[in-house]
């Protein structure tokens, strides 16, 4: 908006002017009404107007910096950090890769490999926060994350197939094995999740919710408002919450233990597709698990 007091200063101007005009009776008074009147007001209001739009520029730029909402209902929430989400695929990967050598090597190092040469060109692009998304940036995050999930339930295949027919010879083996592949299992589909819902991270931090494509989950955030205060006060529409990678980590991490969505539901088609195959991977091995645990016991 301009600045009241020079549209107000501007208005006083022109009354004036206005007020000689009409005074005048000579040709010369009308032709200062009439002609150079509206190119000195049109004058004076587009300097108000272009000296107002470049503070408010200056100002929506700050608005960005800081991480709030402008008047125009853009979303400029702090960008999303990229570490722990990296972490997180550092680790599984680790464990992934020491697996035992009854689990394929030659796979697992070949899926440990391509994870970090495909992490090398997203961190370069978005070294410290998740602030740019390209088509092949986006393409790179998610096959990175469906890959780790593949290759996962692979491992998780050969891990039924090992418990079922006797084991390894050792049984705290076999255990830590079925921790390694479970463990895995929450990070990479926690990843997927991250990566999936609502356009990805940099999309739900930086586009306007009315140009956000369409839900994958719906956090409880997201239903707060009409809460009571203390609660609505942390709701999407008050603060414009949105989920970081923590909240896949935990949500991933609470479906693999429960084998059912716990605060956050499922919306869509995929979703509900990608929570059934990571909750029955997690139902089988732990049922497995629990078999051999009382088998070793007798």
């Amino acid at each position: 908006m301009p600045d009241p007091e020079k549209v107000l200063a501007c208005r006083r101007w022109i009354a004036v002017v206005k007020g000689a005009g009409r005074a005048l009776t000579a040709p010369a008074g009308r032709f200062l009404a009439g002609t150079i009147f509206p190119q000195v007001r049109t004058r004076l209001v587009s300097d108000v107007d272009t000296k107002s739009a470049k503070m408010r520029s200056r100002t929506y730029g700050l608005h960005f910096r800081l991480g709030v909402m402008t008047p125009s209902g853009k979303q400029h929430a702090r960008a999303e950090h990229r570490w722990p989400a990296a972490v997180g695929l550092l680790v599984a990967l680790a464990l992934y890769a020491t697996l035992p050598g009854t689990f394929l090597p030659g796979l697992r190092y070949a899926v440990v490999g391509i994870g970090l040469t495909m992490l090398i060109p997203v961190v370069l692009l978005n070294p410290h926060r998740l602030r740019h998304q390209s088509r092949w940036s986006k393409y790179v995050a998610t096959g990175q994350a469906l890959l780790l999930v593949a290759a996962n339930e692979v491992a998780l295949i050969q891990l039924i197939i090992l418990l079922t027919t006797g084991g390894s010879g050792s049984g705290s083996r076999d255990l830590l094995s079925a921790l390694q592949v479970w463990a895995t299992n929450v990070i990479a589909f926690a990843l997927v999740f991250w990566e999936l819902d609502r356009g990805g991270p940099v999309t739900r931090r930086h586009a306007p919710r009315k140009e956000l494509p369409a839900a994958d989950f719906r956090f409880p955030q997201d239903e707060d408002r009409d809460a009571v205060e203390e609660v609505a006060s942390r709701s999407s529409e008050r603060i414009d919450w949105v989920a970081s990678f923590f909240d896949y980590f935990y949500f991933s991490l609470s479906n693999s233990m429960a084998f059912s969505p716990t605060d956050t539901m499922p919306l869509s088609l995929r979703a509900k597709g990608l929570m059934a195959v990571e909750s029955f991977s997690a139902f089988v091995l732990l049922a497995l698990v629990i078999a051999r645990a009382v088998s070793l016991l007798r």
